[in-house]
């Protein structure tokens, strides 16, 4: 009776065997464990590799020995990369390269960050304007996004005994570096009384260096050379080596608004990666330089530990301090005319010295200025800040009075000399410098006058020429000032906290008004 009578199974009818009934789940199984081992194994060795945040790599800085530089340095708290920084609260590493030798900063420039090279180098205004067209050529778009500092004293032309003079230095040799150095010399010669073969034979003795500032007073200190062009630490260094005789020939803490630092990077770059961009400027000068201004220092401390600075010392380090001026945000807001005046103070500077790099042959060609700066993110991050409150003076109560006696011409706000000097007034200077969170509401004596609304515009107009001299003669930031006399007093500099002190502006002419 077929299968059944015999008692046996067809092997169609054969119950599958364990192994055939679950070969395929057991094959399905394996892979899925190995799946999720070589997962694990992924997510911990991940897990055990630092995290370079949004680079995936630390930006890399080219930077020189310089005091300018220190609100960066206090913003990463040193030279290396570290996660305790400011910049890392933005996810970003940044690792500061000293490279003292120019030519090398700008090959590591062209070469990149992520080919062992700079994404961002230091710059001058004036620096660039010479840079620029070479770069160009090269292929190379550089862009200035941050001003940094200005040159107050850090600057300078330091000459031997017998030099007392630009007009001395006919027949000397001079080691100069490129860059900032070359501009201070050129603008020197510029506004001296040579002749101008007597500049050509000037140029001529000049020794141009090629491992920037340090080998310039390196050769001053061994007496190779009469006059050097230089800037700090080098400054004190080589006049310290050189010896007695030595001196300061000119530098810049009369001509303060004439070298401006700032950070460079290339075009592509900052239109790559404008959150790196943004993250290291809000490091710098939101943090970094408020950081600095607080606690000069944390200054000393980060500058310390590169090496002149170190051998210089921390008492010489801190006088330093005064001969670079850290720019705020507000001071690049005027730098680069995000206030809306439609004055760009950067171009300003920048086709000056690229006129005077192509009247002596520095150049063949010069480069508009809105063609190496782009502050995209600048402006956005200004534009991003709270508003700020329009504070006044009158309806509070300073903190402390200071009463100048200013002459003014009769219904004119020009400032004299007379004036200028009573405006150096070493009390008023000291309170600037040592109160940098207070503002200083400028207030001039009522102006006589049958025209009240006259009158009013004498008197802000008195009180914004006084601002602009301190502002200009003590680089201090504008954010810090405020015209009493004007209507929107956030116009005439945003005020910072609501305490202030009053610099009352008596009429020299008449008695004070009270």
């Amino acid at each position: 009776m077929g299968n059944a009578a015999s008692g046996k199974e067809s092997s169609a009818d054969k119950p599958a065997s364990f192994s055939e009934r679950f070969g395929l789940r057991k094959t399905g199984a394996l892979l899925i464990f190995i799946v999720i081992l070589l997962v694990g194994v992924w997510v911990w060795i991940r897990g055990t590799l630092p995290y370079e945040g949004m680079l995936g790599r630390p930006l890399r800085v080219g930077i020189v020995q310089w005091p300018g530089y220190a609100c960066g340095l206090v913003a990463n708290k040193g030279l290396r990369p570290n996660k305790d920084s400011f910049f890392w609260k933005r996810e970003l590493l940044v690792e500061f390269v000293i490279i003292e030798d120019e030519e090398q900063l700008r090959r590591d420039f062209i070469r990149g960050g992520d080919n062992g090279g700079v994404d961002v180098m230091w710059s001058t205004v004036d620096s660039l304007a010479q840079q620029a067209p070479a770069f160009l050529k090269a292929g190379v778009r550089p862009r200035a996004f941050m001003q940094v500092d200005w040159s107050h004293g850090g600057d300078a032309i330091i000459a031997s005994s017998g030099i007392n003079q630009i007009e001395d230095l006919k027949g000397k040799r001079i080691a100069v570096s490129m860059s900032a150095s070359q501009w201070l010399l050129e603008y020197s010669l510029e506004h001296s009384s040579l002749s101008e073969q007597e500049k050509q034979q000037i140029r001529q003795n000049r020794i141009i260096t090629k491992k920037g500032s340090q080998e310039a007073g390196d050769m001053f200190a061994n007496k190779m050379v009469d006059a050097a062009v230089l800037w700090e630490p080098n400054v004190t260094d080589a006049l310290k080596r050189r010896g007695p005789g030595s001196k300061i020939l000119i530098d810049t803490e009369k001509a303060s608004n004439l070298i401006a630092d700032v950070m460079v990077a290339k075009e592509e770059f900052i239109q790559r990666y404008p959150r790196v961009i943004a993250a290291f400027i809000e490091g710098w000068l939101i943090d970094g330089t408020t950081e600095a201004i607080k606690d000069p220092m944390l200054a000393v401390k980060v500058l310390l530990e590169e090496p002149l600075f170190e051998d210089l010392g921390e008492q010489k380090t801190q006088e330093m301090l005064g001969k670079a001026v850290w720019a705020t945000l507000d001071d690049n807001v005027q730098m680069f005319g995000l206030s809306g005046d439609n004055k760009v103070f950067f171009d300003e500077l920048f086709n000056n010295a690229s006129n005077i790099w192509l009247k002596n042959q520095y150049i063949t060609e010069t480069v508009k200025a809105e063609q190496v700066r782009n502050i995209e993110r600048l402006k956005e991050i200004n534009e991003a800040r709270p508003a700020r409150p329009k504070l006044g003076c009158s309806m509070e109560t300073p903190v402390e009075t200071i009463k100048l006696a200013v002459p003014f011409p009769a219904r004119k706000a020009e400032l004299s000399d007379e004036a200028r000097s009573i405006l150096n007034n070493q009390e008023a200077l000291f309170l600037l410098q040592t109160h940098p969170g207070i503002r200083f509401c400028v207030q001039a004596d009522p102006v006589e006058g049958d025209d009240l609304q006259r009158a009013r515009e004498i008197s802000t107009a008195r009180e914004n020429a006084v601002i602009e001299y301190l502002v200009k003669n003590y680089r201090r930031p504008w954010s810090q000032f405020v015209s009493a006399s004007d209507p929107n007093p956030e116009a005439s500099g945003a005020g910072v906290g609501t305490q202030y002190i009053k610099l009352k502006l008596i009429d020299a002419r008449r008695p004070p008004v009270n």
